[in-house]
């Protein structure tokens, strides 16, 4: 109990337990991966491969360099495409690294 002895909401506590244990992170990711190949189609989501999100920068490795071409061009799109499947406004830019 918390809240000066009132009971706590059980999806608190769920929430609370989830993101000790990384889960908030794993379904996140999860999430970010099924709305790639949503927003880019089969074809280009198997030569690309999610990264790290970091400070509203989302990498994107890549198997070869035209993908970047063809994916910058799309930049705006996309960018708006995962932050609607993810439900907030957390990507702001796309980085395109060449898979070794």
């Amino acid at each position: 109990m918390q809240n000066g002895g009132k009971p706590e909401r059980i999806g608190k506590i769920i929430t609370r337990i989830m993101a000790r244990q990384g889960f908030q992170r794993q379904i996140a990711q999860e999430l970010l991966e099924s709305a790639w190949l949503e927003a880019v189609g089969e074809t280009l989501a198997g030569q690309t491969q999610l990264g790290t999100l970091r400070r509203g920068t989302l990498e994107i490795f890549i198997r070869h360099k035209l993908l970047e071409q063809e994916l910058s061009f799309r930049q705006v799109e996309l960018v708006q495409a995962l932050n609607t499947a993810i439900g907030e406004n957390k990507i702001k830019r796309l980085r395109y690294t060449l898979m070794q």
